[in-house]
């Protein structure tokens, strides 16, 4: 843009309406701020400069230093800067001491601009000394980079400059032409007068003494050619710049350069960049104490917040009985890596969630007098430890997860009996789709529950149902005992599902005598139900052929009717359910067992499994 302004400026006049300060700080303002999408070609030629400068230092002898710099001002008019890809100290002829020049790259993609350079090294040879505006320079550098070399030298007052033509050959930088040339002060004066005379007007008011001293823009510091959305901008961007140029300046007003950097951040940024890993470190955390749920999306969020309340209370917990106490016996302050060294040895979040869950627990059973049974084995524990071993021997000596035989082997085993109950870290009960644990099952697969299946050999013979199997198919597994069970309460919304009393109730001979018990009631009902419907759609219909025959209630009417009145045998069901769902006494207590485990073995399984609760050796109460 700097050597566009030159050659468009009028050297007589030297001045530029308000109009076309306007447009041009419009320019400006879309360079310096605007989005800028780049090119394959241009990101080629970034990638080669570092080759070509690698290059330069080994094959070149006249250079003998290459220093890296950034983006430069001239001291003679702060609107006025330059960034050339180096600054070289070289050896000219006549000269006893090297002389320091810009270095500029060009790297030369498209075929056209590879045999224009590929000539000119012909016609001039590899390395070429010439004045700038002479024959030879027009030749050796394109028109197009001539006002960038003389205007690093102006910046710079440097008397040469050194232009590079390369190319990409083999995916490394290969030297075409080496150009130096000597820039007289007649030229970079010229130059000079032309930039001065547009950028004062242009960007002076961005650098008065008390505008930097000040740090920020207002509206009486612009000119009455800047619009109401270039102040906008400017107002905003200035800031960083004048705090930029607060920190390199000196108190004796010299400018002490920054090191090597990409860009600023804002310090709200900047905080939060440091605090990342920590954020990142929550995340895992969250991970390690949630469960998995397939709930609505308004759901998740409220898990979400309840596991971040976990974690934050599980790093106050180690703020105030680890690093407080720790740190009171140090001397200074100790370092972030100091206190992360220091926790790496702490309690872990997962034993956190496990004994303030259970304390809490406990808590509340004492409060509510409940006869709440928590259980206190740890994986840490040694009776944790023994446990998890057998349950490892356990499924190494038998075919786990079990085919057949499943309920009578939860029942005999006191190993599984155990397991049925317990909960260690590991091997806790949760529900599993059965297509995601079950080897080539289908998705959306069902299986039979264990608990409440009733083969079609285990139906009574008084009920509706003999000679027909009934179960309720679920598509839910326990993950740990890898056996299948509904999640249907049977009997109501107070009563429990087969998943519930699978891993709560002990006698389970029992528990599955009553699940089976009430589902077959219940597909009784449904039976019966179905039934009446059928029966009064048939009398409906044969009321509709016979016209002349009075029409009796309504089937709904009589359904409602049936329903309200119960047969002799319903009664009797429910006065033997009352028997078995009676006073919490310890003789009735008692009876239930005696009559749950009579029902189970008579009914439901064959002579041979009537041994099996005895053969643990123990006598259950219902826990119920």
């Amino acid at each position: 843009m700097a050597g566009e302004i030159a050659q468009t400026v009028d050297l007589n006049t030297l001045r530029m309406s308000d109009e076309g300060l306007t447009n041009l700080l419009q320019d400006c303002i879309a360079s310096w701020f605007g989005r800028h999408k780049g090119t394959a070609m241009m990101a080629a030629g970034s990638r080669n400069e570092e080759p070509t400068i690698q290059k330069l230092r080994s094959s070149v002898k006249f250079i003998q230093v290459i220093y890296d710099v950034g983006l430069l001002r001239w001291r003679n008019n702060r609107c006025i800067g330059v960034s050339p890809d180096a600054v070289c100290l070289i050896s000219v002829a006549g000269k006893t001491q090297p002389v320091p020049c810009c270095l500029e790259i060009k790297s030369r993609l498209a075929d056209t601009t590879v045999r224009r350079a590929e000539s000119s090294a012909t016609k001039h040879g590899s390395v070429v000394n010439c004045v700038f505006g002479d024959d030879t320079f027009k030749e050796c550098v394109p028109a197009e980079n001539r006002a960038q070399v003389v205007h690093q030298a102006l910046v710079t007052q440097f008397d040469y400059g050194l232009f590079v033509t390369s190319k990409v050959q083999g995916g490394e930088g290969s030297l075409v032409q080496v150009v130096v040339i000597e820039i007289p002060a007649s030229i970079r004066m010229t130059h000079g007068l032309v930039l001065c005379a547009v950028a004062t007007p242009l960007l002076g008011f961005l650098h008065g003494e008390h505008v930097v001293k000040r740090g920020v823009l207002i509206d009486d510091d612009f000119p009455p050619w800047v619009t109401v959305p270039q102040k906008a901008i400017l107002k905003s961007r200035a800031k960083l710049y004048f705090a930029h140029l607060k920190l390199i300046t000196t108190a004796d007003g010299t400018v002490k350069p920054t090191q090597p950097l990409l860009l600023y951040k804002h310090s709200v940024q900047h905080r939060c960049n440091k605090q990342k890993p920590g954020l990142d470190m929550n995340t895992e955390l969250s991970d390690r104490v949630a469960f998995n749920s397939k709930g609505s999306f308004e759901s998740k969020y409220v898990f979400r917040m309840l596991d971040a309340i976990l974690v934050n209370s599980w790093r106050a917990h180690q703020a105030v009985f680890d690093v407080a106490p720790w740190m009171a016996t140090l001397a200074e302050p100790p370092t972030l890596a100091q206190v992360r060294r220091k926790l790496h040895g702490a309690e872990t979040i997962e034993d956190y969630v496990w004994y303030t869950s259970t304390a809490s627990l406990a808590e509340l059973a004492s409060l509510k007098r409940s006869n709440l049974a928590i259980p206190n084995l740890r994986d840490d524990s040694p009776a944790g430890a023994l446990f998890m071993q057998e349950f490892q021997r356990y499924r190494e000596n038998n075919v786990w997860p079990m085919r057949r035989g499943a309920l009578e082997k939860f029942i005999k085993d006191p190993f599984l009996k155990r397991l049925r109950t317990a909960s260690f870290p590991g091997c806790e009960h949760k529900s599993g789709r059965v297509h995601e644990l079950v080897n080539k099952a289908s998705e959306g697969a069902r299986r039979k529950c264990i608990l409440c299946f009733v083969s079609k050999k285990d139906v009574p013979e008084a009920s509706r149902l003999h000679g027909r199997g009934v179960s309720s198919n679920s598509s839910f597994m326990c993950t740990t005992c890898m056996v299948c069970l509904c999640k249907k309460k049977i009997g109501g919304s107070t009563a429990k599902s087969c998943y519930e009393v699978w891993h709560e109730r002990k006698n389970l001979a029992l528990e599955a005598t009553k699940q089976r018990k009430r589902l077959l009631e219940s597909r009784e009902q449904e039976d019966a139900d179905a039934e009446k419907r059928r029966k009064l759609s048939a009398n409906a219909n044969s009321q509709k052929k016979s016209p002349s025959k009075s029409p009796g209630p309504s089937q709904d009417a009589q359904f409602q009717e049936d329903r309200e009145q119960p047969d002799e045998d319903e009664l009797v069901e429910e006065d033997q359910e009352d028997e078995l769902d009676g006073d919490n006494t310890d003789e009735q207590d008692i009876e239930e067992e005696e009559i749950g485990e009579q029902y189970y073995d008579d009914v439901y399984f064959s002579s041979d499994i009537d041994s099996l609760e005895n053969s643990t050796g123990e006598e259950e109460e219902d826990s119920e």
